[in-house]
């Protein structure tokens, strides 16, 4: 089952109605607010003395939108808007 699959499926499961946190991937349109909740978490880490990277947060959308075979980037949505995001990225060793 691929990760589209796995959203639907999920999706099929929870009442469109809800008031609730829904989960679902990334989309274009979740650019700005989960570009302001990276700058939230940016600021609380060790590295908040450093600049935050716009380009390189761009370059990880891109990628994310290019929706490559082991990525997953799912959104939590509260009120219509992003409140959560994680991504990952599943690699193979021999």
């Amino acid at each position: 089952m691929d990760t589209q699959q796995v959203v639907n499926s999920c999706d099929a499961s929870v009442n469109a109605k809800s008031s609730g946190v829904r989960v679902r991937l990334f989309e274009e349109q979740d650019l700005e607010g989960v570009r302001r909740i990276m700058r939230q978490h940016h600021a609380a880490t060790v590295f908040r003395n450093q600049a935050f990277s716009d380009w390189k947060l761009n370059e990880h959308f891109d990628l994310i939108l290019s929706r490559p075979p082991r990525m997953v980037c799912p959104v939590a949505v509260w009120k219509g808007k992003p409140a959560g995001v994680a991504w990952a990225i599943a690699t193979l060793t021999c």
